[in-house]
């Protein structure tokens, strides 16, 4: 037998959300951290670049919460949520004055930072109640670790602006494994 419920759905589930989390995770903090460095190549100031990423992470927590809430739920949000982001990043790449550059930041911040604060509400959502606890705690802080490792594949600084572009929009590209999660979840099931 199975102890503390850690059936084997219970662990590929686990790593169904983990892998879907991490990609996520490993997307947001690629982006965060990249993104001071971009700014400063540019010879930015990073501060209300920042504060607009963070501040649209705000707000599309929010507002993808409220999404949560309807028909689509927190599988849904995600999805949506991760083809928005794929879908406004071409903006925020070519974003070349701060007229531009501001705006494109915070809606990235909305979609891709929004993502993360549901996060906790779409993982729970793939457990029964009896293994909310446990396996969400598993998923979370492993997808944490993957998230982690963003900064690690090229972690010294780049003098070519072009080299970091390259890095920024590599990051985005994950993106689409959020979108493959529907393919994998089971359908109306929960473990």
């Amino acid at each position: 037998g199975q102890t503390h419920g850690w059936t084997r759905e219970v662990r590929r589930k686990v790593v169904r959300t983990t892998l879907v989390m991490g990609a996520l995770m490993f997307s947001y903090q690629a982006t965060s951290f990249w993104f001071g460095t971009l700014l400063r190549i540019e010879g930015r100031a990073p501060l209300p670049y920042l504060i607009a990423l963070n501040l649209g992470g705000i707000l599309g927590a929010v507002a993808w919460g409220a999404i949560a809430d309807t028909r689509l739920r927190p599988r849904g949000a995600v999805v949506v949520a991760g083809l928005a982001t794929i879908a406004v990043v071409p903006l925020f790449l070519v974003a070349a004055t701060a007229a531009w550059l501001w705006p494109a930041t915070l809606i990235v911040g909305f979609t891709a930072g929004g993502i993360i604060g549901i996060a906790p509400a779409f993982i729970a959502g793939q457990f029964m109640t009896r293994m909310r606890g446990a396996a969400s705690g598993v998923t979370y802080q492993s997808a944490s670790v993957i998230g982690a490792c963003a900064p690690l594949p090229r972690a010294r600084p780049r003098s070519c602006l072009r080299q970091v572009w390259i890095e920024f929009s590599d990051v985005q590209i994950a993106r689409p494994e959020v979108c493959c999660y529907r393919a994998f979840a089971s359908r109306g099931r929960t473990v």
